[in-house]
């Protein structure tokens, strides 16, 4: 089994000023050419160098459990809230003729990522507030959704409205299928047992 080449040795390490604040890259000391982004001190993604379908966020790795014997060779994704593109990242990689549109508020993070990452040319980004590029979104024109946005720890209320899904229903295309990444805490509790997700 052929195996992929290893990321070159280029540090991307730094603190930048972002529209919504501030902007750091860590390396990851587990691995080589790993890098932890994080908005506003929260870790927002995890990106390998040179190796794209490398997922460490857990939620990231369902997602792509879930997305992965799908055809989507040719569909268009579109990641609501963008961060380091880590999923746009591994869907250009899995599907290569594959669209993905990246939606991210904060437009010099937008730059920042593509400028320290090895973002592929094929994903599309644009800067805008995940709503709004939602209701513009052509009918029909998307074949899986993905919202992935947060102020702070929580999702934004007015992406968890009826208006909005409705929205997101009339973009998708007939089986189309939304995913959404919601926040939760170590502490939530069912009757009887823990649970995290």
């Amino acid at each position: 089994m052929a195996r992929k080449p290893r990321a070159g040795k280029r540090r991307v390490e730094g603190v930048w000023q972002v529209d919504s604040g501030t902007a750091r890259v860590l390396a990851d000391p587990a691995r080589d050419g790993a890098y932890v982004l994080e908005v506003n001190d929260v870790p927002s993604s995890h990106v390998v160098l040179g190796a794209p379908r490398v997922l460490e966020f857990e939620y990231m790795q369902w997602i792509a459990a879930l997305l992965r014997p799908l055809p989507l060779a040719d569909a268009h994704i579109v990641h609501l809230g963008g961060a380091a593109c880590s999923l746009a990242r591994w869907a250009a990689d899995v599907w290569p003729s594959s669209r993905n549109t990246v939606v991210e508020i904060d437009g010099a993070l937008s730059r920042l990522v593509r400028e320290v990452f090895d973002i592929p040319a094929s994903v599309r980004s644009v800067v805008g507030e995940a709503r709004t590029i939602t209701h513009s979104l052509a009918e029909g024109s998307v074949d899986v959704l993905i919202r992935d946005v947060f102020a702070g720890p929580v999702t934004p209320h007015h992406l968890t409205t009826v208006e909005y899904f409705r929205a997101c229903r009339r973009v998708l295309v007939p089986g189309g299928l939304y995913l959404a990444n919601c926040g939760d805490r170590g502490d939530c509790r069912r009757p009887g047992r823990s649970w995290r997700v």
